[in-house]
């Protein structure tokens, strides 16, 4: 459920900007692979959440080195 947006300027990445949007003890927090960064994620565990970030670019890759970049 969308509890709250923030609109940003569009020559501002939306990982960068994203941290401002989050609320205290933001649970999980579901987000495309703009917010992939360390910069969002960190933000994210720092008020107590989980991110749950996409993981993209896994097409064309063997299993075992799929498997390991979902872990990480």
């Amino acid at each position: 459920m969308v509890e709250e947006i923030a609109v940003t300027p569009s020559n501002i990445n939306d990982g960068k900007a994203g941290p401002d949007a989050l609320p205290d003890n933001p649970g999980q927090v579901f987000a495309d692979s703009a917010y992939r960064g360390n910069h969002f994620g960190a933000a994210v565990r720092a008020k107590g959440g989980t991110p749950r970030i996409v993981a993209t670019g896994m097409w064309g890759r063997g299993e075992a080195e799929t498997l390991a970049r979902l872990e990480a």
